[in-house]
């Protein structure tokens, strides 16, 4: 995956076809090896997503056709019944289920509440927790998980903490936004000067930034 975001695919396909060798040979040994349907489920469901042109490249290359549902099903048996990579692949399972393609938005929220909880120091649950409540619609829950000013950045890592402050004053901004409440983003936003970096959203985020900014109305 690593190599695959490094824009390095070459390596990529290459690594993934001696992980999904050596994922098949530990699963022949030990069906019972629940670690595993991680990798399993990851290749079954993403590669499903190629062009359809290109799946005949990955069967010959893991001997597997990819199948959407049957990977869905063995990332969430990992997510159930895994030790090591049991966190991991609820992590992968919620990134799913809150994709625009799946819109499982309540499994989603299911995953992301328990693992924002547990693990309070990393960022990526809360946003992504937050991200899911505004594809869902549901704005208030979006503004309360985004929580700008809540102690809880006071125990981030400084590395992170300045780009994760920004990033739900902005997104706690958005869904005011998006739920008419116009009002209270652009006072939220004259409070708190100093957070001027916006990040990246889906779909609304510049018409959002454009209305802070004071540059009238926007449409949907």
């Amino acid at each position: 995956r690593v190599r695959a975001h490094q824009g390095r695919m070459a390596d990529a396909l290459s690594d993934g076809k001696k992980a999904m060798r050596h994922l098949r040979a530990a699963v022949e040994v030990d069906p019972a090896l629940e670690d595993t349907y991680l990798g399993l489920g990851m290749y079954n469901y993403f590669a499903s997503r190629l062009p359809a042109a290109a799946k005949p490249f990955a069967f010959l290359l893991t001997g597997l056709w990819p199948d959407r549902k049957k990977g869905i099903e063995q990332i969430q048996r990992a997510a159930e019944k895994g030790t090591l990579a049991r966190v991991e692949s609820r992590t992968v399972l919620a990134s799913i289920y809150s994709s625009d393609r799946e819109r499982r938005y309540e499994e989603a929220e299911a995953l992301l509440g328990p693992l924002m909880e547990r693990y309070p120091r990393n960022p990526y649950f809360r946003l992504r927790r937050v991200y899911t409540a505004e594809k869902a619609g549901r704005w208030d829950d979006a503004v309360q998980w985004a929580d700008p000013d809540g102690r809880w950045l006071d125990a981030l890592a400084q590395e992170v903490r300045d780009k994760t402050a920004a990033s739900v004053r902005y997104r706690a901004a958005e869904a005011l936004i998006l739920s008419g409440r116009q009002e209270d983003a652009a006072n939220d936003r004259q409070e708190k000067p100093d957070i001027n970096e916006p990040v990246p959203a889906p779909r609304l985020g510049l018409a959002a930034v454009l209305l802070l900014q004071g540059h009238g109305h926007f449409s949907v």
